[in-house]
């Protein structure tokens, strides 16, 4: 069995973000390019999370998501109604 590789999507969507992590941004249409090669190349699983390029990867996905795009996505609970509300 083979195993998938997962493209992960930390530091799309902001620049800031992705200066911090990675030491340099890049363009949106460079994001988008290189999400269409990965499919076409058999990579579609992308990794996302609320908080990933402050919420910008999520929104970049939608944006030029394919149906061939598997999506693995994380719940963060940011909400104090939800933090408290656990257990009760």
């Amino acid at each position: 069995m083979e195993t998938p590789i997962v493209i992960g999507t930390n530091s799309w969507g902001s620049s800031l973000y992705a200066k911090i992590l990675r030491g340099c941004a890049v363009s949106r249409q460079t994001i988008c390019d290189t999400a269409k090669l990965a499919i076409k190349n058999g990579f579609v699983i992308f990794d996302t999370a609320r908080d990933y390029g402050f919420g910008k990867s999520q929104k970049l996905i939608g944006e030029f998501a394919l149906p061939e795009m598997k999506i693995s996505a994380k719940f963060t609970p940011f909400s104090k109604k939800i933090q408290t509300g656990v257990g009760e």
